[in-house]
């Protein structure tokens, strides 16, 4: 599990180091996911939430922004 913790807090810098930011909230497990504030991207993470799905939720932003990245 201490391998997990460590490659998410790995990945949530890449995702600090695109400009979101990182917010951890209780959403009593319906999940959280990316806004835009103003000219501010948030990312939420559900606290009811493990780490299994907190390391897909970011993944999968990651992968998205590699991909709108390419497209632009």
């Amino acid at each position: 599990m201490k391998n997990l913790v460590q490659d998410l807090e790995a990945m949530l810098e890449s995702v600090r180091g695109l400009g979101y930011e990182v917010h951890y909230d209780w959403f009593g497990g319906t999940g959280g996911g990316v806004c835009q504030l103003g000219n501010r991207r948030c990312l939420f993470l559900d606290l009811a939430q493990g780490v299994h799905e907190h390391l897909a939720m970011v993944n999968d932003l990651l992968q998205n922004e590699t991909l709108d990245n390419r497209a632009a």
